[in-house]
């Protein structure tokens, strides 16, 4: 057995523990309306007539529970399943990067990384995007055209999976173009590359697109998108989620819409000419929305656990896990950084694939809003950079030290300006009463 295979089992049983630790866990919010679509096409065999949520989660959910019956359990199962898969493509994908005999590490964060493991709790879709997206990336820098075609299949069912795939789309485009340019691919494969990866892309999204376009108006990845950037669009925009926010606005830009279609592209297109409007907001706004999005991880699973969703537990059990949550990502941002700095070898286009999908990403909760939890689905790409800096210091590029210090002092002092607020939070949910008094998200 490899040791990336090991890691994916460590994987598993990770997830594994942690959901039979939250057994009596239910569901609210996103994860009851993920639920409701998959127990109607468990039940009926026929996707629920709206548009709200991309198909591909509640498509896993409902195989499962046509499988073992409806149960949460079975729900985590598979998601821990998805984890253990997602550490072994992030193995496989840190050995194509160049890590050779140490990617294993980038498995071995993927396992263990604290916000992966509780979040496979939870029947939300960022696990399985994680992989899917993961996966395309392995695939896609691969000068091969039926692989670019096998690479479209995975991007559409992680679009379908989470909208933000799109940012796959940019980097195939990315990827064929940087083929071209350095005579990997004459012009004529980088365009075939780009024309057949879109094409079988479309291919798995035109069922869906045809179904929203019946029931909701028009094609549609989700009905939820344009909603995402207007709330991350106006007046008193803060750059990341604020529920509050959500009913005035629909009030003032969405009602008396005429459809699912009709509410999104209004909500859409509010959010599009604020930001038109008030350029110098805006990009006041980009940098707060890039700071949450690579922000200190803890706020969902804070609010989580104050309205009961894992039960009371044990001061001890709170603080180590608050403490884990919000020290992991700085950790494994800081051994990304100095991985790229240590890394030896010539840019290939793996290299490419990885940092364009973290620039796709960032730039679409640019245009939106952002949040820690939405940065899940670079983690594999940092796991991937800090086993390629498994190298002795003295190869360092010293230039690439410098950059990667600016980087992260950058980040120290976001880190710095939010840490408060999720101590706060922390000292609230240590109380006896603290998984009994709910808090703002």
């Amino acid at each position: 057995m490899t040791r990336i295979a090991g890691w994916a089992l460590v994987a598993v049983a990770a997830r594994l523990a942690m959901s039979w630790a939250s057994a009596e866990s239910g569901v609210f919010a996103d994860m009851a309306q993920y639920h409701e679509r998959a127990v109607h096409l468990a039940t009926t065999g026929t996707l629920f007539p709206d548009a709200l949520r991309g198909p591909g989660y509640p498509a896993l959910l409902a195989l499962v529970y046509r499988l073992g019956g409806v149960s949460f359990w079975g729900a985590r199962v598979a998601n821990a399943f998805v984890g253990g898969a997602l550490a072994g493509v992030t193995g496989l994908l840190a050995r194509r990067a160049g890590a050779g005999e140490r990617a294993w590490i980038a498995s071995a964060v993927v396992a263990l990384y604290p916000g992966l493991v509780l979040s496979s709790v939870y029947l939300m879709p960022e696990g399985l995007y994680t992989l899917l997206a993961t996966l395309a990336l392995l695939v896609v820098r691969h000068r091969s055209v039926p692989l670019a075609a096998a690479a479209g299949v995975v991007t559409g069912i992680a679009i379908l999976t989470r909208s933000v795939g799109v940012a796959l789309l940019v980097v195939c485009v990315a990827v064929s173009a940087w083929m071209w340019l350095t005579d990997v691919a004459t012009a004529k494969r980088a365009l075939a590359r780009v024309a057949v990866f879109t094409g079988t892309c479309l291919l798995v999204l035109a069922p869906w697109l045809a179904f929203t376009t019946r029931v909701a108006g028009g094609p549609l990845l989700d009905a939820t998108s344009g909603m995402n950037v207007l709330l991350g669009n106006h007046d008193t925009a803060t750059g990341r989620l604020n529920m509050a926010d959500d009913a005035p606005l629909r009030q003032q830009h969405v009602v008396g819409a005429t459809s699912e279609a009709d509410a999104n592209a209004r909500a859409l297109s509010a959010g599009v000419a604020w930001a038109v409007a008030h350029p110098g907001a805006w990009l006041r706004l980009a940098g707060a929305k890039v700071s949450w999005l690579l922000g200190l991880e803890g706020r969902e699973h804070a609010w989580g656990y104050s309205v009961g969703y894992f039960g009371p537990r044990g001061p001890l059990t709170v603080t180590l896990w608050g403490v884990l949550l919000m020290a992991a990502f700085p950790l494994l941002v800081g051994a990304a950084a100095l991985g790229l700095a240590r890394a030896r070898g010539r840019l290939e286009a793996v290299h490419i694939a990885l940092g364009t999908f973290v620039v796709a990403t960032i730039a679409l909760h640019v245009a939106s809003f952002g949040e820690s939890r939405f940065h899940l689905p670079l983690l594999p790409v940092f796991a991937v950079a800090a086993a390629l800096g498994a190298t002795p210091l003295a190869t360092a590029s010293r230039l690439r030290l410098v950059a990667a210090g600016a980087v992260l002092t950058v980040l120290v002092v976001v880190w710095a300006g939010q840490a408060p607020e999720l101590v706060e939070a922390l000292s609230a949910l240590r109380a006896p009463n603290g998984a009994s008094t709910p808090r703002p998200y």
